[in-house]
Parts: C-alpha cells; structure tokens; sequence
C-alpha cells in the first residue's frame, strides 16, 4: 500500500494499517505525517506495535513512524501451518513490507528482538538504510555450541499445544499480571502491550499472538556468524542498552558484536528492558541526538537526561545464569535443612513427635511444614532442569519423618550440583511452558528463573521458617539466611 494511502495521520493518535504481503498480511499502527522521513519500528518477543505506545509521538513530529507488526504478533496474521518464526523469515517479512510501503530509503529502529531483525535487514539491503537505531539488541541470539543438540531435539519434537484450548483471561487486569509475572515489567508499562495483544473470547480474554512463538527455534546462526552478518552493516548505527545489562544481553559479547559494525555509537541507561516504555523522552533525546553525530563517531558513555545515572559503570561482570540459579537454590535449600534441624531439636526437647511438627501450619488455609519443605525442592530441582533444557527428575512426596525430610533436601541439593554451567549458561532466552491448574504460563528462562522460580522458593522457605518460629524453635534472621 503506497504510503499516501495512510489517511488521517497525527502525532499523538496512531491510525491502523495493513499491508499485504504474497503469503499473509502484516498490520501497522502509523503516527506522523505521510511525507514525513519514514522510520519503520521493530518490536520485541510477544510485543507489538503498542510498544512504541510512548516513543512513538515523540518521534513523529520529525518522521513518519510506521510501528511494523511481526508475523504472529499483534493483529498481523499467523503464518500457515508448517511454517517457522526463524530470523530469517522475519528479515524477508520486514523487506518485503518496506517494499509494499514504498520505502525506498529509511530509517529503522528495533528492540529486543525487533533489534536483531533490523541488524539483519541493515546487513541484507545497506543501500536502504538512513539510520539504524537499536535499543537492547544488537543481531539474533546466538549459539556457543553448548545447548545446540538440545534445542534442536526440542524445536522438533512433535507438540500437542495446538490441540489445547488457549488460556483465557477473566479480565485485562488478570492479563496484565500475567505479563508482569513472566516479563518483570511493571503494569503501566505492561498495560499498551497487553491491551492490543487481547481478543475477546467466551468467558474473556485470551492471546493474539501465535502459539508457535514460545517454541525454541531448531537452530541458531554461531557467535562468528552473527559477527561476519553484522560487519555488513554500512548505516550510521547508535546501540542502545540497559544497566544493568540484561542476563541475555552480557556486558563483553555485545562489546564484541559493537566492534563489528564501523560505524556505532554505544550508550547505557539505567533501566529495564524496554527502555522506550520506562523512559520515552530519555529514549526520544537519544534517537534524535544520535542524527548529529559525526561519521565514524564511536563511544560508550551514559546518556545526559537526568533519570540516567553513571554510578559504577562498566565496574560489574555480568552474572549468569548458572551464578543466578545453582549456588542460589543450593544455599537457601542448606540453610532450610538447619532451620529445619533446630526445630527437630526443639521439638525433641517438647516432646512433640516428627507427625506434629511436620503437620504444623502457620495459618489454617496455608500447607503444613513438610509440604513448604516438599514444594521448596521441587522449585530448585525443576528450576534447574528446565533451565537446562531437560525434563525434571520426579521426586515422589511421601516424607513423614524429619529424618526422611532432611534426605529429600539432601538428594535435591545432590540433584542439583549434578548440573554443569555450560548447561544453564545462555538459557536466558529458552522457551520454558508450564502446566497450572489456572491455565498454562510461557517464560523465557530469564523471566522464569527471576520472575517464578526464585520468589515461589524463597516464598516456601520463609513460610518453612516462619512455621518453626511460630512453633517456638530458637531461630532468627541468621539462621535463615546463612553466614555469609
């Protein structure tokens, strides 16, 4: 559709495009004039056009911004059935919808995955890039070698979702926190997003987007491919990215991935992932501050707005995953089992049996001792495997003695300390679906393991404790949280 077609443009109100393509048809939400300079915007990972909510106007009063949603995202159509949501296929989908627009040159503006995307198409066609803007991506994830043979087992083995019924949300605010619990975004930079994300459906709300997008991709483009792609970018190109660094997105690779492109600037603000919801004016000035800058103009220096703190930058190394998880869920189970054994030896000292105990609950409606202790394992040693990428060990609940307690907290900790970092390092981005009576969630290891596993561990052994507190056992704030 040529870009006259856009009827009723304004600054602060987006109007609704489609764009159709050979094979299915995109959706565009459009703010600014029609002969504004075109800037065609990228969003993340079960985003949409509605990420740009925020920035969007800000950036319309100098261009054209043609908010792009992805295939399977937003209101764009799935792809058909046997079809894939590779790299490469969402390169040629944004190609292809620039040459529908009529986008003979422009600038292109990305984020989280939407970044990757636009470095690949600023590689694939240079000649018609004006200005290449990232905000926390720079190229696709990439692959060290180490999770290879199981993605790609898991990307191909067969999946029944497709014949389950899709969660459906009782109302948006139920959807919301259920964006925030698997992003870690905070609701009022949930809500765009989620707002057009939802349809209507029987009873409620349920997902736009195609189920197929939380399934693992069977094969990821290797670190040195992804640097030979990125040295074909030829537009002035200004990196964007969160401190502290996102898990997914370490510190020193991403310095590496910056030095294959001639020419970059690279800038760091405190903050979360998506930067253009938390701080749109901060992101606006970075956007347009980034069109004076000199050819060849490279550094690595915090942005001037007064939200933006250079507090002990570039001092930290980033943590991983396996740092995050493994010694994490080791140490609280180790300080569990002491809170646990003193308040054997008090009730010992009571008289009061194993089956009490074990039985005592803090409040009626909440599960007794053993079940906290039972379903605090069960996070760390499903936590672990997941982030691996292998299926869970199954750990039968069937303790009715302190002693057989403190074995089930010795044979998770065993269990864990099995696990190898080169097996958890670099999930940060894995797919990870979980069961729940309520419906089933989709994660991304890094939300999974910050966002559900560490709190509903800790939450278990904290109410552990605070059973054998209440119950009178000798124990306080060091017992629980361990020499250090």
């Amino acid at each position: 559709m040529p870009p006259g077609n856009v009827h009723g443009s304004c600054v602060r109100v987006p109007t609704e495009q489609t764009i159709a393509l050979a094979q299915l048809n995109l959706r565009a939400q459009v703010w600014g004039e029609p002969a504004a300079p075109p800037l065609l915007a990228l969003h993340g990972w079960l985003d949409n056009a509605a990420s740009f909510a925020l920035l969007a106007p800000l950036l319309a009063p100098n261009h054209r911004v043609i908010a792009l949603e992805l295939p399977g995202h937003g209101h764009s159509d799935h792809p058909a059935a046997g079809s894939g949501f590779h790299y490469v296929d969402h390169v040629q989908a944004v190609l292809e919808a620039a040459d529908v627009l009529q986008l003979v040159r422009y600038t292109l503006l990305g984020h989280s995955l939407g970044a990757g995307i636009a470095s690949l198409v600023a590689a694939a066609a240079p000649e018609r890039i004006e200005r290449l803007l990232l905000i926390e991506g720079l190229g696709p994830l990439g692959d060290d070698g180490s999770n290879t043979l199981s993605r790609f087992r898991a990307a191909l083995t067969p999946r029944t979702e497709s014949r389950r019924p899709l969660r459906v949300f009782r109302s948006m605010e139920e959807a919301i926190s259920a964006r925030c619990l698997v992003s870690g975004m905070p609701p009022g930079q949930a809500r765009p997003i989620v707002e057009r994300g939802l349809m209507e459906a029987d009873g409620g709300w349920r997902w736009r987007s195609d189920p197929r997008l939380t399934q693992p991709s069977a094969v990821r483009l290797a670190e040195t491919q992804v640097h030979a792609l990125l040295r074909g970018i030829e537009a002035p190109t200004a990196l964007l990215l969160s401190s502290p660094a996102t898990s997914y997105l370490p510190r020193v690779p991403m310095q590496a991935r910056a030095a294959c492109v001639a020419n970059i600037t690279v800038q760091h603000m405190d903050g979360g992932h998506h930067l253009h919801l938390e701080y749109p004016a901060a992101v606006a000035d970075w956007a347009r501050s980034t069109a004076q800058e000199p050819a060849g103009y490279r550094r690595s220096v915090p942005l001037p707005p007064s939200e933006i703190t250079t507090s002990h930058r570039n001092t930290t190394m980033p943590l991983s995953m396996y740092q995050a998880s493994v010694p994490v869920f080791v140490r609280a189970l180790n300080n569990l089992a002491h809170v646990l054994n003193k308040g054997a030896e008090h009730a010992k000292s009571k008289s009061v049996s194993d089956e009490v105990l074990l039985q005592t609950r803090l409040i009626t409606d909440m599960l007794p001792l053993i079940k906290q202790v039972q379903i605090a394992c069960d996070m760390a040693t499903r936590g672990t495997a997941r982030l691996a990428g292998v299926e869970p060990q199954a750990f039968e609940d069937n303790e009715t003695t302190l002693e057989q307690a403190h074995a089930r907290i010795t044979r998770a900790i065993g269990y864990i300390e099995g696990f190898k970092p080169a097996q958890i390092d670099g999930s940060e981005a894995r797919a990870i679906l979980l069961k729940m009576r309520t419906g089933e969630l989709n994660f991304e290891g890094q939300s999974y393991l910050l966002n559900f596993v560490l709190p509903n561990l800790f939450f278990h052994c904290t109410t552990a404790y605070n059973i054998l507190r209440e119950a009178g056992t000798d124990i306080g704030k060091t017992d629980f949280i361990g020499n250090p």
